[in-house]
């Protein structure tokens, strides 16, 4: 085997997949901050007609850019400007 270690992650994900939807949920897997962000504004996001979101200070919410594209699209209702102040130094 060439990734022992890639593989037992890959295996306990799959894990967590199959458990999350035999209890109702849908899962969705992106390797990438990239592949999350797209995930999230053209597939989750549209298929909920979110009017609002709350955030818990997540570091992987802000690096894939989310935070800053729901708030200038006005999910949130803050200004743009108000962006610097948000984001965790």
């Amino acid at each position: 085997m060439k990734h022992p270690i890639d593989n037992y992650w890959n295996l306990k994900l799959s894990a967590v997949k199959e458990n999350l939807e035999k209890n109702n949920f849908e899962v969705f897997i992106a390797d990438t901050a990239a592949e999350a962000k797209a995930l999230a504004t053209e597939q989750i996001i549209p298929a909920l007609d979110v009017k609002s979101v709350s955030w818990g200070g997540s570091m992987s919410f802000v690096a894939t850019g989310l935070f800053h594209d729901l708030i200038c699209a006005r999910i949130w209702k803050m200004p743009c400007s108000g962006l610097k102040t948000m984001l965790p130094r």
